[in-house]
Formats: C-alpha cells, structure tokens, sequence
C-alpha cells in the first residue's frame, strides 16, 4: 500500500523512523496544473458540496442572493466565457499580488478575434460583477454568501494566472 507525503522532509522523516527500509527506486516527475476556468453552475455547485458540503439548494440560494445584490454575474451559467474588461481588471489584481510571472498568457487568436459566434449570446461564466471588489471588503454578507463569494472571487482571479506546476518524487522502499 503506498504512502503520499506532501513534502520531501516529512517522507525523510517517516524513512528515519522505520530506519530498516531500503530504497528500491525513486520517480521525480514535474506535472502541470492549467488554472481552472471561471465557474459555471454545475462547476460551482460542485465545489460548494465538496469544499463546504452545501446541498445544491443551499448553494444556489446563496448564489441567487449574491447575483440580487450585485455582487456576481448571473449564477445559472453554463458558459466559461467572461468579458473582456472583466479579464483585464482580474490580470491587473493578479500582475498587483504576484507579478507578471503569474499572468497567464493569452493567446493571439483570442487578442485578435476575440469570443465566437456561439459564445455571443451565451451568458457570461458565474464571477464577481466588480472583481476589485474583494472578499474582505464584504463585511455585510451573511456567512454563505460571503464564503461563496470568496469561493467564486478566488476562481475567478486564478482563471487568470499560469499553471501550477509540481514536483512529484515516488519513493519505492522494501522492508528489510
């Protein structure tokens, strides 16, 4: 049965500690992670059940609410397709905390033609209808609204950034 180990010192230390195993083969692989798009609903909802355990229903009223109040785009989307001022203002809040490093390039057809035919029409991706506004500075939200705005705030901003990339080192042992 394998271990995972979230950081090299902590799988050295569980190997101190066992002190009779012996090293079989080690892996060191790099793996990229492309940044999520902004949410669509069945997306959102998604997230909601698994980071919070929300039921659909309970995710949905909070999300109604926010889009009442002005605080997000209209939350039954099945479209990831966001307007372009609102793509700039969540690069220049990311350019702001992390640096041009973590912008997340954007390619020449979308520079030059901008959204599809079929996009047009379509309703925008679920965001922050004012991504400067951030999650700190809604203090009058009830507490799901304000951990769902923070939720979508978040994806949001980090549609906008490169990849995460990781190092993943396997570590085959044998007992002596």
């Amino acid at each position: 049965m394998p271990l995972t180990y979230t950081s090299l010192p902590a799988a050295e230390e569980a190997a101190q500690s066992l002190n009779t195993l012996r090293v079989l083969s080690t892996e060191k692989r790099t793996v990229q992670e492309a940044a999520p798009p902004a949410y669509t609903t069945l997306t959102l909802l998604e997230d909601a059940a698994g980071k919070f355990g929300w039921s659909g229903e309970r995710s949905m009223a909070a999300a109604q609410s926010l889009f009442e109040q002005g605080l997000i785009t209209y939350p039954r989307s099945d479209s990831s397709r966001v307007a372009a001022e609102a793509i700039e203002i969540a690069r220049q809040i990311v350019r702001q905390k992390h640096g041009f490093i973590a912008l997340k390039p954007i390619s020449l057809e979308k520079r030059l033609f901008g959204q599809s035919s079929e996009e047009a029409g379509a309703h925008e991706a679920i965001r922050p209808a004012k991504p400067e506004r951030y999650p700190e500075e809604e203090a009058g939200l009830l507490p799901d609204q304000a951990a769902l705005y923070k939720l979508i705030w978040e994806r949001f901003i980090a549609s906008q950034m490169q990849s995460a990339v990781y190092q993943i080192i396997e570590v085959e042992l044998e007992s002596a």
